[in-house]
Order: C-alpha cells, then structure tokens, then sequence
C-alpha cells in the first residue's frame, strides 16, 4: 500500500510504499472497521525523506532531521510518531463542543481575551491561584461502543481538558470533567497563576474525548 506524508511547510508531499494488507476478511464477533494511519513530524529544521539502506531495519523511520548545514539533528529536535484512526460503519463520533472558557467563574470574550495583572512574587509557586473552567455541554459526551459495563451495555465517553499558556503556571495537566459512569463531574477547576511579567502571552483550553475527538480555543492573554 502506498501512504502520501506531507511535510508541514516544506510544500512537498513524500509517497511511501509501505508492506502491508489493504482488506482482509471479517472476523466473526468483530465489527468490521476501516483504518487510516496519520504520521506526524517534527522537525526544529529541515526535513529530508531518507529510506533505509538495502539490508537496514525494516522498522526505521525513513525521515531525518536537518540543520541549515545539512547536518542530520538528534532526536531532542526531531519526533517522528503516528495515530490510528478507526472507522466503523454504524459509529460516528462528533467532536465536543466547547461553549466558553472561564476565568474567576466569569467567561473569557474570545475577541478580547483575558486581562489580568502580573504576580509580583519572587517565585511562581507562591503566586495566588484563579480558577480556569470550560463549559462543555452533555450532548458532547457519546456512547462509546468499545467500552460496556457487566451487562453489555455501552457506556458513555470520557471527557477531559487540557490547559496551555505562553507564560505564568498552570497546575493540572489533564482534568476530566466527564466520566464514562457518572457523567459531568463537579469541582473541574484547574489552578492558574499569573506570570511574573508583564506582556503579551496566549492562552488554550484543549478538550478531548477519549475516542480522538478534539476542539480548543486560542486566547489572548495580557497581563499588566
């Protein structure tokens, strides 16, 4: 089979002949599926397709990473890693909704971002805490048909948010706030502190489910 892997921008797309069945027959018990893998690269230069020797491992990534002398860079500045993405002819699977972000219990105007003012603490962690929370609505939590309870019921997803920001210290990496048994979740809060200079910083709330869907919101942060 043959995979297209394009080079974010380089403009070029690199054909890969790849080993492997395009169908195979159906397996009773198993719901037949479709499958697309997708490849990622990042490279902290340029990136150069580059196929293993004759002999070589079959299993080598044929991609290597180039600094503007065209020597090849070690892998604290290149990733190479890919996904399976799954389809299944009676199973759809939206991606969430993500209604506002919040800052203090009060929604944050995607336009005109988040003002606050710096901390003027020596050290981050003595900073004072705000909490960041999402409003995503139940609908956006679906049956997940991979995952039953002891009665072969499905149960539903799994719901989670992540926090990025540019400058000051976001506490949590992963809060859930859907859970497959118990539904939306109280107390999904995550702890904020503000950077220790002022300036111009960007913000994101990432919600996911735990079947691949995903939806964000960029924000502006100034901070005083």
């Amino acid at each position: 089979m043959k995979f297209n892997v394009v080079i974010a921008g380089q403009g070029r797309v690199v054909g890969l002949n790849v080993a492997g069945e395009q169908s195979h027959a159906t397996i009773e018990g198993q719901d037949p599926y479709g499958l697309a893998v997708v490849f990622v690269v990042a490279c902290a230069g340029r990136v150069q397709y580059a196929p293993p020797a004759p002999g070589g491992s079959p299993d080598a990534v044929p991609f290597v990473c180039l600094d503007s002398a065209g020597a090849r860079l070690g892998a604290d500045d290149f990733v190479f890693a890919y996904s399976l993405v799954y389809a299944f002819a009676d199973r759809s699977n939206e991606n969430p909704v993500l209604e506002q972000v919040s800052y203090r219990g009060a929604p944050i105007d995607t336009d005109q971002g988040l003002t606050i003012s710096h901390c003027e603490k020596s050290k981050i962690d003595d900073c004072p805490t705000s909490k960041l929370e999402v409003s995503v609505p139940s609908s956006s939590q679906e049956l997940d048909y991979s995952n039953l309870d002891g009665n072969g019921n499905p149960l539903k997803e799994s719901l989670y948010v992540q926090y990025f920001s540019t400058g000051g210290k976001i506490s949590s990496d992963t809060i859930v706030i859907f859970d497959p048994r118990n539904g939306r979740l109280s107390g999904t809060g995550n702890d904020f502190r503000a950077p220790q200079q002022a300036g111009e910083y960007r913000l994101w709330a990432v919600v996911h489910d735990n079947r691949g869907g995903v939806t964000w919101q960029e924000l502006a942060l100034h901070v005083n």
